[in-house]
């Protein structure tokens, strides 16, 4: 197995620094190639949304309202 290459990191499920460089480059790459961003940029949060308090553990007052507004309103319909 020959380590940095995409090939070892599919097939050897091989998981070391060089070959998951490799598998990033690759994609990378690819994505530039479809026209979607090769490099993504920091994630802006969105606070006030129910995501953000959900995926990205957000607790800022916004955040929490729009977390409390989605389940009243769950309640509302299981009711």
């Amino acid at each position: 197995m020959r380590h940095g290459t995409l090939s070892a990191y599919t097939n050897d499920r091989c998981r070391c620094r060089p070959c998951r460089d490799a598998n990033r480059d690759h994609y990378r790459k690819k994505r530039a190639q479809n026209g979607t961003a090769a490099i993504h940029g920091p994630r802006l949060p969105r606070h006030g949304e129910r995501t953000e308090y959900i995926k990205h553990a957000c607790r800022c007052q916004p955040c929490r309202n729009a977390e409390a507004t989605y389940r009243a309103n769950y309640r509302k319909t299981q009711a």
